[in-house]
């Protein structure tokens, strides 16, 4: 489950780094950013309720809402949104 994500937006062009907050992260839970021109990596499962992952933003990047989730062994999390700008 994912309860928060700090920052929630970026700017195109930027590179972001983000912490998401939730439950039942392990080491092999991944992180999904779809959307065209939005990236991640440095994707670090700290503890069982927190991951750091960063964000490369391209100066093309599709703005609005992208849904950012997680996938780990039982399934996928809930979605929350980031928003690029």
């Amino acid at each position: 489950t994912l309860s928060s994500m700090t920052p929630s937006s970026g700017t195109r062009g930027t590179v972001v780094n983000v912490t998401l907050t939730g439950t039942n992260f392990t080491p092999q839970t991944t992180v999904r950013l779809p959307g065209e021109g939005a990236a991640h990596s440095n994707v670090v499962v700290v503890s069982p309720t927190q991951i750091t992952v960063t964000f490369t933003l391209s100066s093309t990047a599709a703005t609005g809402a992208h849904n950012v989730y997680v996938v780990t062994s039982t399934g996928n999390s809930n979605f929350l949104p980031f928003t690029v700008n």
